[in-house]
C-alpha cells in the first residue's frame, strides 16, 4: 500500500512540477492555458487515485486482504504516456500482442512506466528521446523504458524509493528488473514476470 501511495504522489507532483514550470515559461497564452488544465487534470486523477487508496485500507481494517488484489484505479499506460507528452517529455510508446494478465501484473506495467517516466522528468530533463515498449506475445510480460538523457547523478537500482518498490513488486511477482545506465550512454529500466491469468470469478 506504501509503495501505491508513493507511486501516485511521486509521478503526479513531478508531472505537476513539469508543466507549472512550462507554464511559466511560455510566452504563449494558449499553451500556458493547456499547461494548466494538464495541472488540474492530473491532480485530480491523483485525488481519485488516492480515495481509492483509502477506501481500500477501510474495507480491511487490520488485515492484510487488500494486499492480496489492488485495484486498477484507472489510468492506463496510455493515459500516462499523454500526462508525459503533455509535460513536454519526447515519448514513443510501442505495443507488442494485446494487453493481459492479472490485475497485479497490469497494474506492475502502469506502476513501472509511470516511475520510469516520472524519473526521466526529475533526472533526464533534457532527453531528446524516451522510448517505453511492453510485450504480452508469449509467456511473459516485458516493459522497458530508456532515454538518451542520463546525467551522472541519475538514480541506480536500491537509491531510491520508487526503484526499490518496483523491484519488490516485481520480484513478488516472480520476475526481473534492472535499472541503470547501458553500454551505449543512455538510461533504461526494464523487468519481465510469467504472464499469469485472472482466477476464475475475479474482478477488478
Amino acid at each position: 500500500m506504501a509503495r501505491e501511495m508513493h507511486d501516485i504522489v511521486s509521478h503526479s507532483l513531478a508531472v505537476v512540477v513539469t508543466l507549472a514550470e512550462g507554464a511559466h515559461a511560455t510566452h504563449d497564452a494558449s499553451s500556458a492555458k493547456q499547461a494548466n488544465r494538464a495541472i488540474a487534470d492530473t491532480a485530480r486523477d491523483a485525488l481519485d487515485q488516492m480515495r481509492v487508496m483509502l477506501g481500500v485500507l477501510r474495507e480491511a481494517p487490520g488485515t492484510h486482504e487488500h494486499s492480496d488484489r489492488m485495484p486498477l484505479l484507472g489510468s492506463t499506460p496510455e493515459d500516462i504516456i499523454k500526462t508525459a507528452v503533455a509535460a513536454g517529455v519526447p515519448v514513443s510508446y510501442t505495443v507488442k500482442g494485446t494487453p493481459s494478465g492479472t490485475d497485479l501484473q497490469r497494474l506492475a506495467v502502469r506502476r513501472i512506466v509511470q516511475e520510469g517516466l516520472t524519473n526521466v522528468m526529475r533526472y533526464a530533463p533534457d532527453a531528446t528521446w524516451v522510448r517505453v515498449e511492453s510485450d504480452y506475445a508469449g509467456d511473459t510480460i516485458s516493459v522497458s523504458i530508456g532515454n538518451d538523457g542520463v546525467k551522472a547523478a541519475a538514480p541506480s537500482l536500491g537509491s531510491g524509493l520508487g526503484l526499490q518498490g518496483l523491484a519488490e513488486r516485481v520480484a513478488a511477482l516472480g520476475g526481473e528488473f534492472e535499472a541503470g545506465p547501458t553500454p551505449a550512454g543512455h538510461w533504461r529500466l526494464s523487468a519481465q514476470f510469467p504472464k499469469q491469468t485472472e482466477p476464475e470469478g475475479a474482478s477488478a
